[in-house]
């Protein structure tokens, strides 16, 4: 057991249900956001591009509260224990400031756009259901900066998610250990798919078949468990 912020918390292999629900709805919904987001500041001016643009202001203050559940929920129920068998200290470094600033990307992303959107003035729903009030006086000159700024961070989430991806990628692939396997929302974590023997630096599977040499040492082949040859 290991304690967090004076709260007791298990060791876990693998990352719970609702972790993973929030991380791979979350990584989608990003992805679409970021699409959805070139395609319609590319659009002329419409009714059609407005509703667009409201579903992306909808959207993306929903990944904000999901955000802020997913850091309340890490918080609460911790993580499993980064594995650093492989890693230089640098990469540790690296790989912790790109999640501490993923978390404050897609919190902070969604905060910037709702400033500039209120800065333009003009009216803003969430899903067509309940408006979306104005926190930022209407403003030519700090609309522009405030999505500036939205743009600007975007790009810069966009860097990170490929830093993030290539990491995981790495330690999946190059290191084999378990660190994408126990996010992915399939299969078993502690399942190893094989590892590296340290004197001969050759790969081995985890699955043998078990076999026995006969009693007599008669030359003839080895028997399996289940008596056949």
């Amino acid at each position: 057991m290991r304690f967090r912020h004076g709260t007791q918390v298990a060791r876990r292999e693998s990352y719970d249900p609702v972790a993973k629900a929030l991380h791979w709805s979350m990584a989608l919904a990003i992805l679409g956001m970021i699409v959805l987001g070139i395609y319609v500041s590319r659009l002329s001016p419409s009714m059609r591009t407005f509703r667009l643009f409201d579903l992306h202001k909808s959207i993306g203050l929903t990944l904000m509260l999901l955000a802020c559940l997913r850091l309340l929920w890490r918080v609460v129920r911790g993580a499993p224990e980064t594995l650093r068998d492989g890693t230089k200290a640098w990469e540790l470094v690296v790989a912790h400031l790109v999640h501490v600033l993923l978390y404050a990307l897609m919190i902070g992303i969604p905060l910037f756009g709702w400033f500039g959107a209120s800065a333009s003035g003009l009216p803003m729903t969430f899903y067509g259901i309940a408006d979306i009030p104005r926190v930022v006086p209407p403003n030519k000159e700090r609309q522009q900066a405030l999505l500036q700024l939205h743009d600007f961070l975007n790009w810069l989430l966009i860097g990170l998610l490929a830093l993030h991806v290539a990491g995981a990628l790495k330690r999946h692939f190059v290191l084999r250990d378990a660190t994408l396997r126990r996010m992915l929302p399939f299969g078993d974590a502690q399942q190893q798919v094989g590892f590296k023997d340290e004197k001969t630096n050759s790969t081995l599977q985890e699955h043998r078949v078990p076999c026995r040499l006969s009693d007599r040492n008669d030359g003839q082949r080895p028997k399996l468990d289940d008596g056949k040859v």
